[in-house]
C-alpha cells in the first residue's frame, strides 16, 4: 500500500536526522555562536539549546559587520568543515516525507478500516457467502492491522527524532505534525546550501 511507503518515507528522514554527523555539527556551531554572542564572560554564557524548528529564524540575526548568524556558519563550514555541507543531501529526502501530512495517513487508515468492516457487516446482514471476497476482506484487514502497528513503530521514531532535536513533544494527536517540522529544517538547509554556492565571505 502507498501508505506503507509514506510511513517508510517519516522513518527514512527521522532516521537520516538523527545519525547526520554534519547537521549535529552545524547545530553545535550555532550554538557556540550564539553564546559567544550572548556574553564575554563563562558565566553569561547560558545558551543550552534551542528549539531547531527556529534554525531560520535565529540564524537571520545579524552580527558584527552586518553578517547574519547563517553568513557566518557558513563561512565556517566552507573553511573549516566543508564535509559538512553534505548535510543538503538530506532536503530531498525530508522534502518527500513531508508531502504528506502524518495524520492523513491515520486518517486514511482509519476510513479504509471503518469501510472494511463496514461492508463485511454488510454481508454479514444478508448472510451472503462470497469465498473470493471473503478472503479479499481478510487480507486487506490483515494488511491495515501491519501498516497500523508500523505507524505506532514510526511515530514513537519520529518523536523520539523531535526530542532528540530540542522540539517540545505534542501534548495532542491534533498537534503531532512532524511535517511542518521537516519542511522548516529543509528551508534552513537550503539557505544555507544557498550560501555556500554563493561563497559567502564573512568580514572580520
Amino acid at each position: 500500500m502507498f501508505f506503507s511507503q509514506q510511513l517508510d518515507a517519516y522513518a527514512n528522514a527521522a532516521k537520516l536526522i538523527h545519525e547526520s554527523e554534519q547537521l549535529r555539527l552545524i547545530l553545535q556551531a550555532i550554538l557556540a555562536l550564539l553564546n559567544h554572542l550572548n556574553g564575554s564572560s563563562m558565566a553569561e554564557k547560558v545558551v543550552g539549546g534551542f528549539c531547531t524548528s527556529q534554525l531560520t529564524e535565529i540564524c537571520a540575526a545579524q552580527i558584527t559587520g552586518g553578517a547574519s548568524v547563517l553568513q557566518t556558519v557558513a563561512a565556517f563550514i566552507h573553511d573549516r568543515a566543508p564535509y559538512a555541507t553534505d548535510v543538503v543531501d538530506l532536503v530531498d529526502p525530508l522534502t518527500t516525507a513531508a508531502k504528506a501530512p502524518f495524520l492523513s495517513i491515520y486518517d486514511s487508515l482509519l476510513h479504509l478500516d471503518e469501510g472494511n468492516q463496514r461492508v463485511q457487516l454488510e454481508l454479514e446482514q444478508l448472510d451472503f457467502e462470497h469465498p473470493v471476497l471473503a478472503v479479499r476482506l481478510n487480507e486487506m484487514r490483515r494488511r491495515l492491522e501491519e501498516i497500523a502497528e508500523k505507524l505506532i513503530r514510526v511515530k514513537d521514531q519520529v518523536l523520539a527524532m523531535l526530542s532528540y532535536m530540542g522540539e517540545a513533544l505534542p501534548r495532542t494527536e491534533a498537534e503531532f505534525r512532524p511535517e511542518v517540522y521537516l519542511l522548516k529544517l529543509c528551508d534552513f538547509l537550503s539557505s544555507l546550501r544557498l550560501h555556500n554556492e554563493l561563497d559567502v565571505e564573512v568580514e572580520n
